[in-house]
């Protein structure tokens, strides 16, 4: 456990004020709500990671194994249990034709890599509807591929299930409380024209990106819990600007 010095636990406390009093004005109904229509999901290209591996094992990275799954539960209750740890590009509930009903197992992808980490490492052996979740990886996933991601960019950290109302100057004001803060940005859609709910923020100091993840991850913001960690790719993302230059 990280043990914060007292102008940080000074910090820390300034940032949980500012977020209290964003998720009041949030559900207050004071920021105006955006219209977002239901679409399928697609693979649309949103960011650049930079890192040494081919686009095939990225995505092998960013896929899940969940097996035991209560049979009552449907693939659109799986997605909003595992969402919360970042964007999900696509799940595949495996049917039985004969009964259909799922067969007990799905597989799902996600936008990013730290999602994909986090949603194993909280979910595995999870009770939901009387069934321990088996969460882990598929058959053609390698750990190699994990760790020759390398030590990735040590100021910058990911953050997920963020409130669809929080915006990412709402988040640099709470964020920047625990050092300079170099780039914030939140992953938009560019169908429905918001922010996917996650993004990254790059600090100018280790110690800040430290203090932050520790901090703030399980940290409850609008009402929905943060999941915050450290990068394991280096990337490049114009955030919520690159919705301007694709119009």
């Amino acid at each position: 456990m990280l043990l914060l010095t007292p102008q940080q636990q000074a910090k820390l406390t300034q940032a949980k004020q500012f977020a209290r009093e964003t998720t009041q004005a949030l559900l207050s109904g004071t920021q105006p709500i955006p219209l977002v229509t239901s679409l399928p999901l697609l693979n649309l290209p949103s960011l650049t990671a930079s890192d040494p591996l081919d686009q095939r094992s990225l995505q092998i990275i960013c896929r899940i194994y969940i097996g035991s799954i209560n049979f009552s539960l449907s693939e659109s209750d799986v997605k909003l249990l595992f969402q919360q740890f970042g964007f999900i590009k696509s799940i595949n509930m495996s049917m039985d034709p004969a009964t259909g009903k799922h067969k007990g197992y799905c597989f799902i992808e996600y936008d990013a890599v730290e999602a994909a980490v986090l949603a194993v490492e909280a979910m595995s052996g999870v009770e939901v509807g009387g069934r321990q979740l088996k969460v882990g990886r598929p058959n053609n996933f390698s750990q190699s591929m994990l760790d020759s991601l390398g030590k990735g960019n040590d100021c910058l950290i990911y953050i997920a299930n963020v409130h669809e109302l929080v915006d990412e100057e709402n988040l640099e004001s709470i964020f920047e409380s625990f050092g300079k803060v170099l780039k914030c940005v939140l992953v938009p859609d560019f169908l429905t024209k918001v922010h996917r709910n996650y993004g990254y923020i790059t600090f100018e100091s280790a110690e800040s990106s430290n203090t932050a993840v520790a901090s703030m991850n399980g940290f409850e913001l609008g009402g929905q819990i943060l999941k915050v960690c450290k990068c394991l790719v280096d990337v490049h993302s114009e955030g919520m600007k690159s919705l301007a230059k694709a119009d």
